[in-house]
């Protein structure tokens, strides 16, 4: 699976590669500010579409295991 990637994409579709999740919060806000007639803008991670169900399987693992963990804890 390849490296998924962190954007900023406005309300008008103009999407703005960052450097990682906390960089995509913090200019989504940024841009608000700067761009007001764009907004909102959303920190959005993005995948090819061959390596979607990866990712799935993935995000579906990580729910089951935290599921499982916050069992535990009660």
């Amino acid at each position: 699976m390849t490296d998924s990637r962190w954007y900023v994409i406005s309300r008008t579709g103009i999407a703005t590669l960052c450097a990682d999740e906390i960089d995509a919060r913090k200019s989504a806000v940024e841009f608000d500010h700067d761009w007001p007639d764009a907004a909102p803008h959303s920190a959005v991670q993005m995948v090819t579409v061959d390596d979607i169900d990866a990712l799935r399987q993935q995000m579906f693992q990580k729910g089951w295991d935290a599921g499982y963990a916050a069992r535990d804890e009660e």
